[in-house]
């Protein structure tokens, strides 16, 4: 088998990706998550490029570079913790990060919609966005704490 098949195997999209107690919602493992997580990777690329310019309005240049360099990186390792579900814990650290930085986004709109009406609307945009990372936090901290429990009754502690 080559060993891009074999990379094949071992993602969400392949036969079996998905774990059999989550069939009702693997069209949400294979593309929704994935694609959530494309479309913040391709918000903090833009906010390097060309600048975002809510953030840029309340805090500076600079800040705002970093502040979409974090929010790609923290989609990028959400995208191939989602795409490899051994790599949950990836996905889990990444989206913690990303539904922070997020929030700060959230924040900077929502302070700014004193002064422009106009931007309230995009804060809950983003707000409705930012849920499904939410979600998938408490989904996979509830399958560990899960896993964690029925280890230790096994176990008798």
């Amino acid at each position: 088998m080559s060993r891009l098949r074999k990379l094949f195997n071992q993602t969400v999209w392949a036969p079996g990706g998905v774990p059999d107690d989550l069939w009702e919602v693997r069209g949400l493992f294979r593309w929704v998550l994935p694609m959530t997580d494309v479309f913040f990777l391709w918000f903090g690329v833009w906010g390097i490029t060309a600048g975002i310019g809510s953030v840029e309005a309340v805090t500076s240049s600079g800040w705002q570079v970093w502040w979409s360099l974090i929010l790609s990186l923290a989609s990028l390792g959400a995208l191939v913790g989602v795409a490899f579900p051994k790599l949950r814990r990836v996905e889990l650290y990444s989206k913690l990060v990303l539904v922070g930085t997020v929030s700060v986004y959230i924040l900077v709109l929502g302070g700014r919609s004193f002064v422009d009406p106009m931007v309230a609307g995009t804060a809950g945009a983003v707000c409705i966005f930012v849920l499904l990372p939410i979600w998938r936090i408490f989904h996979i901290s509830g399958r560990a704490w899960k896993k964690r429990i029925a280890r230790r009754r096994a176990h008798g502690i």
